[in-house]
C-alpha cells in the first residue's frame, strides 16, 4: 500500500509528530464531524480548544455537557478564553494531574503543546472502561457486586475511588491499599431508582503517598431492573363464586411526581412438586402426599376424569377473576395511594394478578397479586343419624340440577365486578349463561370413611318429570292402587325389597336452611341400597363407622362447567 503521506511527507514534524496530529484531527472528527478540520500544526490549531475538547469527550462521554460552554468558531479574544478555562474544568473533571494553564493555550509554544497532547495520548487510553460490572436488581432493592484488585508489583498501592453517572451506585470505600503481591475484594452497590436502564463508572485513581504509582483504573457499571418483578406481593382468597375486594397501599418508589398508567394481567399459578416429593412419589408407584385424597380412585375414577377433560373443550369459558377499579394514579414523589382489587373466581386453586404501574419517564414497576380461590360454600348442609350396629350405612343425596352460587356470581360480576366495562370479559359471563343439559361431575370425598361413586351424571330434568324420575308421586302414598289393580305397598315395606319407592323428598325442597331437617324425616331419609336403581340427580354416599360419634366430611362434585360441595355430617349410635 501507499504510505500516508500526511505522516511521512512533512518536512517539520517527524512521524511520531505526525501521528499525534492524525490522532488529534481523527478525534476532532468524531467529536464534531461539522466543525473539524485537519490539524497541521501545534500552535494556532490547537488555540480554540475544541481540539482537545473532542479528544476528551470521546474517552470520557459525560463530558459532553461542556459542548454548550464553547464557543463555535471563536471570534473574540474572550471567546478564546472561556474555551480555554472549559479545557481545564474538563481535565480537572478528570482528575487528571498535568499542570497547564489558560495563558499556554492562549500563547502556545509548540513543544509545551506537544508534550501536552503527548501526555493525553498516553492517558486518556486508561479512561476506557478495562471492562463492564453488571448489576441485575429490583427496584428499590440493593443488590452488591465486588471488583477485585491485584497488586503485582513489590511496593503497596494506594487508589482513590469515586464513582461518576447514576447515583444508584454506592461505594463503601471512597480509597483502597494494596499491599506488595496481595488481592482484595471491593464492594460496589446499587440501588435502582427508575426502571430504566442505568450506566456509571468506576475511577480508580493513584495515589502518591510513597509507593508504587500505577496506571488509572476504570469500570464500566451497568444495571438492568427486573422491571417486571413485583417489588411487593400481597396474598388473598375467596370462596368460589363469591366476590372479595382488598385495598392495596401503593407507593410512588420514583424520585419525582409520577402519573401512571395502570394495566393488569393474570393467570392461573401452576403449582410445581418438590422433585424430591415427586420422584419418591414415581418409586413408590403412589399419588404423591398432596394428593391423598385421591390415592384411593380406581380405574373408574380414572376415566371419570379423563371425559371430564374431554367436556372441558366445549365448555363455557368464564371471565378473569380479578379486577382493579383504578387505569391511571398521581402520586408525588413519596407518597402513596389506594387500588383496590377485586376477586371473584370462577375456578378453583390460585390466580395471580400482576398490577404494572408505568410513568414515560421513570418506567415501570410491578405490585403482585396472589388469590387462592377456596371450595364453595355448600350448596347444602345434611346431618344423617344412623347405627353403627348395622354396619356401613347409604344415604342417598339429591343434587339439584342449577347452580345457585354460580347463578349469583354471574350477576354479580356484571353488577360490580371492574371487568364487566371490559367488553370481551363481560361477553364470556353472558355466553355462559346456558348450562348444558347434562353435566359430568368428579366425586372426591374429603373423608376416608365416606366413599362414593368415582363420577355422576346431572341431568335438566323438566317439569314435573324431577319427581317421577326420583320415585315421587304427586299424591300421598298408600296401601291401594288408586286405579283398581293390586294394592302397592307402603313406603316401608318398598325400602325392605317389595316395590321401589323414592326414599327422599322433593328435589325442590333440598336447600342449606331446611336440608337437615329433610334428612332426619324418617319417611323421606331412607337407605338408598335398599333395591332398585338409582334415581337421577342422587348421590348415594356410604359411611363406614369405627365406632359411635359424629363423622364430618365433604363430597365434592367439579365438572367443567361449575364446583359443587355438600356438607355432610354422619351421628352414628
Amino acid at each position: 500500500t501507499d504510505p500516508d503521506m500526511t505522516l511521512s511527507g512533512s518536512n517539520i514534524y517527524s512521524v511520531s509528530e505526525n501521528l499525534l496530529l492524525k490522532w488529534l484531527t481523527i478525534n476532532f472528527q468524531r467529536a464534531v464531524p461539522t466543525l473539524a478540520y485537519r490539524l497541521t500544526n501545534f500552535h494556532d490549531d490547537l488555540r480554540n480548544g475544541l481540539a482537545f475538547y473532542s479528544v476528551m469527550v470521546n474517552h470520557w462521554p459525560t463530558l459532553e455537557s461542556f459542548y454548550s460552554l464553547l464557543h463555535k468558531p471563536c471570534k473574540l479574544e474572550t471567546h478564546y478564553q472561556e474555551n480555554a478555562q472549559s479545557v481545564l474544568d474538563m481535565m480537572e473533571a478528570l482528575q487528571l494531574p498535568f499542570t497547564i494553564s489558560v495563558e499556554d493555550i492562549l500563547e502556545p509554544r509548540p513543544r509545551n503543546m506537544l508534550v501536552f497532547v503527548l501526555y493525553l495520548y498516553q492517558t486518556l487510553p486508561q479512561l476506557i472502561p478495562k471492562t463492564s460490572v453488571k448489576f441485575s436488581g429490583i427496584l428499590g432493592q440493593t443488590s452488591t457486586k465486588c471488583i477485585e484488585l491485584s497488586n503485582p508489583s513489590a511496593k503497596p498501592i494506594s487508589y482513590s475511588a469515586r464513582l461518576e453517572g447514576s447515583n444508584a451506585f454506592k461505594l463503601q470505600e471512597s480509597s483502597v491499599k494494596l499491599e506488595p503481591k496481595s488481592t482484595c475484594n471491593f464492594p460496589v452497590e446499587c440501588t435502582p431508582q427508575t426502571s430504566k436502564p442505568i450506566t456509571g463508572r468506576l475511577i480508580f485513581s493513584s495515589k502518591r503517598e510513597g509507593g508504587a504509582h500505577a496506571a488509572t483504573m476504570v469500570f464500566s457499571l451497568d444495571c438492568l431492573t427486573q422491571s417486571h418483578k413485583p417489588i411487593v406481593s400481597v396474598n388473598m382468597e375467596s370462596k368460589l363464586y363469591e366476590m372479595n375486594t382488598m385495598p392495596i397501599e401503593v407507593a410512588n418508589p420514583f424520585p419525582g411526581d409520577c402519573e401512571f398508567t395502570v394495566t393488569i394481567e393474570q393467570e392461573m399459578v401452576k403449582e410445581v412438586l418438590p422433585e424430591e416429593e415427586a420422584e419418591k412419589a414415581k418409586r413408590n408407584n403412589r399419588p404423591t402426599s398432596r394428593n391423598q385424597n385421591g390415592n384411593k380412585k380406581d380405574k373408574k375414577s380414572a376415566a371419570a376424569a379423563a371425559m371430564l377433560v374431554e367436556d372441558d373443550e366445549t365448555a363455557p369459558q368464564y371471565p378473569n377473576a380479578f379486577g382493579v377499579d383504578r387505569r391511571m394514579l398521581r402520586m408525588k414523589l413519596g407518597e402513596r395511594a389506594l387500588l383496590n382489587a377485586f376477586f371473584l373466581p370462577f375456578e378453583l386453586g390460585k390466580h395471580r394478578l400482576t398490577i404494572m404501574l408505568e410513568n414515560e419517564k421513570f418506567g415501570l414497576f410491578v405490585y403482585e397479586v396472589i388469590g387462592e380461590a377456596l371450595l364453595p360454600t355448600p350448596c347444602s348442609s345434611l346431618k344423617i343419624p344412623c347405627d353403627t350396629q348395622n354396619g356401613p350405612t347409604s344415604k342417598e343425596i339429591p343434587i339439584i340440577y342449577p347452580n345457585l352460587g354460580l347463578d349469583a356470581a354471574k350477576k354479580l360480576f356484571l353488577e360490580k365486578h371492574p371487568l364487566s366495562k371490559v367488553k370481551e370479559q363481560a361477553e364470556l359471563i353472558r355466553s355462559a349463561k346456558e348450562m348444558p343439559k347434562e353435566m359430568m361431575y368428579v366425586i372426591e370425598s374429603t373423608s376416608s370413611l365416606l366413599t362414593c361413586p368415582a363420577s355422576m351424571i346431572i341431568k335438566n330434568l323438566p317439569g314435573k318429570g324431577i319427581k317421577r324420575a326420583m320415585g315421587l308421586d304427586d299424591e300421598e302414598p298408600s296401601g291401594k292402587d288408586t286405579t283398581g289393580g293390586t294394592p302397592q305397598p307402603d313406603a316401608d315395606k318398598a325400602s325392605n325389597g317389595g316395590g321401589r319407592r323414592s326414599s327422599v323428598a322433593s328435589i325442590e325442597k333440598i336447600t342449606p336452611k331446611n336440608s337437615e331437617m329433610f334428612v332426619n324425616n324418617k319417611d323421606v331419609a331412607k337407605d338408598a341400597v335398599a333395591g332398585g336403581v338409582t334415581p337421577p340427580n342422587t348421590l348415594v354416599v356410604t359411611l363406614h363407622p369405627k365406632g359411635p360419634g359424629m363423622y364430618p366430611g365433604k363430597i365434592v362434585l367439579k365438572s367443567a362447567v361449575d364446583v359443587r360441595v355438600v356438607d355432610l355430617e354422619f351421628v352414628a349410635t
